[in-house]
């Protein structure tokens, strides 16, 4: 298909759940996170890397994976056997992994309000809408420096490889400078500025427009 005839467009996110801190503490406590975490959102696929983000988390220094518990939150997938068969490995081991399952929109905004750290550490992504999720409640990111996400995030996540050495190095680093954090944080609220329907609706518009005149 010639490439004048396809219009891309970068959408926003849907309205996102606002609410309280304090609302968003009891749903943490009840989800059973009693401490500092790091947070994974998204099916159970093998495309989103789950392998290899626990073998990275089994690497990081052992304060780090002492004070921090990994979250994994999302729904069943598909070819998930090796996803399961790593995590049930580490739980034997003593690793403070939780996995939550599906949650409400309501325990979704509480964990991304909450977490030290978002992790993306995908293969392959169609768009990664999370991250927008992310940029919206304020967290900074780390995710896998793959094509797609450098378009949705720009400076607004943290980029490292996919496998568990580099993604483990870039936690650790990531987890000791403040300065960064907060510089990802900024950079998001940023971002999010230039997601918006009524810039769709305008660029899709237009394109409706030379399309029937020409």
């Amino acid at each position: 298909t010639p490439s004048d005839k396809i219009v891309v467009e970068h959408i926003p996110t849907v309205d996102t759940v606002q609410i309280t801190q304090t609302e968003a503490d009891t749903r943490i406590k009840k989800l059973g996170i009693t401490g500092p975490y790091l947070l994974f959102f998204g099916t159970l696929e093998p495309r989103k890397n789950l392998v290899g983000l626990m073998q990275a988390y089994e690497k990081l220094p052992d304060d780090i994976r002492q004070k921090y518990t990994l979250v994994m939150t999302g729904k069943k997938g598909w070819k998930d056997e090796e996803i399961l068969v790593t995590l049930e490995r580490l739980r034997r081991s003593g690793a403070k992994i939780l996995q939550t399952g599906y949650v409400s929109d309501e325990d979704r905004a509480a964990l991304f309000m909450n977490t030290a750290l978002y992790l993306m550490p995908s293969h392959y992504e169609g768009f990664g809408m999370q991250l927008l999720e992310g940029m919206t409640y304020g967290c900074p990111m780390l995710v896998s420096d793959i094509p797609v996400l450098r378009e949705v995030a720009k400076d607004a996540a943290q980029y490292c490889a996919t496998d568990p050495d580099s993604i483990a190095e870039a936690i650790s680093s990531l987890l000791r400078d403040d300065a960064a954090q907060k510089r990802l944080i900024a950079a998001g609220k940023q971002r999010l500025k230039a997601f918006s329907w009524d810039t769709v609706a305008h660029d899709v518009y237009g394109k409706i427009k030379e399309a029937t005149q020409a």
